[in-house]
């Protein structure tokens, strides 16, 4: 075959430059209104991820009657399996490869979210009648040449991040003249204009030290979803994450006569999850109505009070000082995918050790009524 001079209806024997290259024919018998004759490739490679690309390229040619009459259509196909799958047709023409059928990426993603949010609030199959097929148990959604077929969204859905199988093929629209045999050309068959968008993280660390009043510490780090390493496909999942965590010297405030020790303790953290995309699908976050967007918060507050200061009496010294005071209450919440929680909790102990109480005590003076003696006797 000759590289472009073929292909815009150049001599082949004047121009043009011989190259190693294959097309594929496809030929279709008695076909009617509404059917399809396709040859398909499963790859044997496993499933294929095209979102790192915004189109895909292909060069049809049709030949004998039908084309230039508009019965006939071209059609590329990408999907799962035969019942669940992105399909672009177009018109192609007998005489000329032009126009090269484009087909962009993210109409079908677009028209995907459509038939998806149609499940997802629970409404019966629809829109066969109307894009002209006859596949009334599955979802259907046309724009122009663009058609999304899902007819198990919730199973085995078509999806570019995994895509399973290509075919192409002729799509029979009309019936003006009579075609008992079609055929076609496919050539060429390419992604095209690689997605460039920057992946950004960046990540936040500061301190607050207030002499021996208190001090706050703060952490955060954000990453988009395009964010990655070299050789590695993006997560499409934007993560923010907050650290947070200070005390405070209670008694700083307070009298210091009162010679009590009383640290407030706080602690906050917070995680959300933006989905740019569904994990492992091709389906966009913001497209699908009421999703839940990961997300978790929870909050420690921690006090307690106790003496710093010893006191004078021995009341004081066996009562007072080894009585300690704490208190704690939790908070918190998380947004899941399937599920929303939240949590509180507070508790509080006060505490007086027996040991340490007899230890403090002072035992009562004994008196032996000896008096001076006694005195002498100790000198």
């Amino acid at each position: 075959m000759f590289d472009n001079v073929a292909r815009r209806g150049g001599d082949q024997q004047t121009a043009g430059t011989q190259i190693n290259e294959k097309s594929l024919r496809v030929i279709g018998s008695d076909l009617h209104v509404n059917e399809r004759a396709e040859a398909y490739l499963r790859f044997p490679a496993g499933p294929q991820n095209v979102l790192t690309y915004e189109t895909l390229r292909i060069w049809f040619r049709g030949r004998g009657p039908g084309w230039q009459e508009g019965d006939l259509q071209a059609f590329v196909k990408l999907g799962s399996d035969n019942d669940n799958f992105y399909l672009y047709r177009t018109p192609a023409r007998s005489d000329t490869w032009e126009p090269e059928a484009i087909v962009d990426l993210e109409t079908w993603r677009r028209l995907r979210a459509v038939a998806e949010n149609r499940w997802l609030r629970g409404e019966p199959p629809s829109g066969a009648a109307e894009c002209g097929t006859d596949e009334t148990d599955a979802y259907v959604v046309c724009e122009g040449g663009y058609l999304v077929h899902l007819r198990d969204p919730g199973v085995n859905p078509p999806n570019l991040a995994a895509v399973q199988e290509i075919s192409a093929g002729i799509y029979r629209v009309a019936e003006t003249v009579s075609v008992p045999e079609a055929e076609l050309w496919v050539d060429d068959i390419r992604l095209g204009d690689p997605v460039s968008r920057t992946g950004t993280a960046a990540s936040i660390d500061a301190r607050l030290a207030a002499s021996d009043v208190g001090n706050l510490s703060l952490a955060y780090t954000r990453q988009n979803g395009q964010f990655r390493q070299i050789n590695e496909n993006p997560s499409y999942l934007g993560s923010n994450v907050l650290q947070a965590g200070g005390n405070l010297r209670l008694e700083r405030f307070l009298p210091a006569s009162l010679g009590l020790a009383a640290p407030l303790t706080v602690t906050y953290a917070r995680t959300s999850i933006n989905p740019e995309l569904l994990s492992g699908t091709d389906l966009r976050g913001d497209a699908l109505v009421g999703l839940r967007r990961p997300e978790s918060w929870s909050a420690t507050y921690t006090l307690s009070i106790q003496r710093s200061v010893p006191g004078r009496k021995w009341l004081t010294k066996g009562l007072v000082d080894p009585l300690s005071f704490s208190g704690a209450l939790t908070q918190g919440r998380t947004t899941a995918r399937i599920e929303r929680g939240e949590r509180q909790g507070a508790g509080t102990q006060c505490e007086l050790p027996a040991a340490d109480a007899a230890a403090r005590i002072p035992p009562p003076a004994r008196r032996t009524g000896e008096g001076p003696s006694s005195l002498a006797s100790g000198e």
